[in-house]
């Protein structure tokens, strides 16, 4: 037990660092997205059921950009997202697909690993 208090400093300061990750690309993927003209009239439907709402949807607002932040984080249909922003037709951007794989790799790969690093080197 006394391994897991050590570690709360560490594992406070990386949820931080990672509060802050979100907090910035939420902003950039708010401002890129909601500046859009084209995106404030909804109608029409696309391939695989999206609507040129869903990019408003999951990234209008900066709360809204880090929720769908989190949720790619976690991986939960990250897939979905990434096509949805990425398509033209709806007002995506064809080449975010790059911010995508780069935000999944580190947050991923980097913070959640650091997260069960951190813990198991505080109770060995």
């Amino acid at each position: 037990a006394r391994g897991i208090f050590e570690a709360m400093r560490s594992l406070l300061w990386i949820m931080l660092f990672t509060l802050m990750i979100l907090y910035v690309a939420a902003i950039f993927l708010t401002r890129l997205i909601s500046d859009q003209e084209q995106l404030s009239v909804c109608g029409g439907q696309h391939q695989a059921g999206l609507t040129d709402c869903t990019l408003t949807e999951l990234f209008g607002t900066v709360p809204s950009s880090m929720f769908t932040l989190f949720h790619i984080m976690t991986l939960e249909q990250w897939p979905d997202v990434a096509r949805a922003a990425t398509d033209a037709e709806i007002g995506g951007y064809p080449w975010l697909w790059i911010f995508f794989v780069s935000f999944v790799c580190f947050t991923n790969f980097t913070l959640l690993n650091l997260v069960t690093g951190v813990a198991v080197e505080s109770v060995m």
